[in-house]
């Protein structure tokens, strides 16, 4: 039960937010993170793995090295008018096994936009059985490339995805 209020995070020498790789089998419970700022870290910008009942709230990543905001098998999840903006790779990406015990959740993505992200704006590669619901997503300008463009990259790209995307 974290909660992150009015928050900024500014050119952390790696991750700007991290619950990955944890070693002592905890998994983070009920985070809210609201009217957050996470900018130009030399990572990704937030990377959150195995989060449970998860809220972000006006949670804007923008000009990180790596991926905006990645989230790895955080079931029950909301986002709600976050943003990514000119990271290095993908603006947002939902990847790992979701839902994959009893009583999991999937996610809801309600009002976001991604903006000149370096590939894919929204990368969702998840496997599991519960839904990722999008609406009113705004995707501009995607596959900046290091300014190449070009590459392939989409606005939202389902690749090998075994979730429900709707």
């Amino acid at each position: 039960n974290v909660v992150f209020d009015n928050v900024c995070i500014r050119q952390m020498p790696n991750n700007g937010m991290t619950t990955a790789d944890r070693t002592d089998g905890v998994l983070p419970y009920s985070w809210r993170l609201h009217h957050m700022m996470i900018d130009n870290c030399h990572a990704n910008g937030i990377l959150l793995q195995g989060n449970t009942d998860l809220t972000l709230d006006d949670v804007q990543v923008i000009g990180c090295f790596a991926q905006g905001i990645v989230l790895t098998n955080c079931t029950n999840t909301q986002l709600l008018a976050c943003r990514t903006e000119w990271n290095g790779s993908h603006g947002y990406r939902f990847t790992g096994a979701w839902g994959d015990w009893q009583g999991s959740g999937g996610m809801q993505m309600t009002g976001c936009s991604t903006d000149r992200n370096g590939q894919h704006g929204v990368l969702i590669d998840a496997t599991g059985n519960t839904p990722i619901l999008i609406t009113g997503l705004n995707v501009r300008r995607a596959g900046r490339n290091g300014g190449a463009g070009g590459g392939g990259f989409a606005g939202l790209a389902v690749i090998d995805a075994t979730v429900p995307v709707v």
